[in-house]
């Protein structure tokens, strides 16, 4: 049909014919579509329909874990069904709400405190963790990183760590990724100081 698969994501299809565009991704048996011609996706999707026997489900809203929202400032991707789910089955008891991914100032070093006596416990969130920030939540990225670091032999101290971050996480459940609707792209960058 003319797709070009990427090189960079090799479930993303690219169609171009002239002024217009269609994206096709492909996940298993879930498949994205969207094109620049309405009347051209209604033909994508009668040709699929031959081919594949799809079923429409309408407008994007959740995928592969992903939470996708609509509204007049753009497109809101967010994980807010996965992040209570990880903070609900830690087991691990969230008194306090945090402000900050990890405590300011602390420095995470390799032998603080007592070894974990379960270090999956510590392993399995740290990678749950891992998830979120490749798919919505880019600012955890550093603590993650940091956390991982301790993963072959958490103490005690990367678990308090480890709790102050799920703290955060709780806090900021309904942060994402907003694809502004903006007929300009303008990027944005923060940076810690420290």
């Amino acid at each position: 049909m003319g797709f070009i698969q990427s090189k960079n994501e090799y479930s993303l299809f690219i169609q171009r014919r002239n002024s217009l565009i269609c994206v096709v991704v492909v996940y298993v048996e879930d498949i994205i579509l969207t094109r620049t011609d309405i009347d051209a996706m209604q033909e994508l999707k009668a040709a699929l329909h031959i081919l594949l026997s799809i079923k429409d489900l309408g407008k994007l809203s959740y995928f592969l874990g992903i939470e996708v929202g609509y509204s007049d400032a753009g497109i809101l991707l967010s994980q807010k069904k996965f992040k209570r789910e990880l903070i609900h089955d830690c087991n691990i008891p969230l008194k306090n709400r945090a402000v900050t991914p990890l405590p300011l100032g602390l420095k995470l070093q390799q032998e603080p405190g007592e070894p974990l006596l379960d270090a999956e416990v510590y392993r399995s969130h740290v990678g749950k963790l891992n998830f979120l920030i490749y798919t919505s939540r880019p600012d955890l990225s550093f603590v993650v990183q940091s956390l991982s670091q301790f993963m072959h032999h958490p103490y005690t101290s990367h678990l308090q760590a480890l709790i102050h971050t799920l703290s955060y996480v709780a806090q900021t459940e309904v942060q994402g990724i907003l694809l502004s609707a903006l007929p300009k792209l303008y990027l944005h960058a923060f940076s810690d100081s420290d």
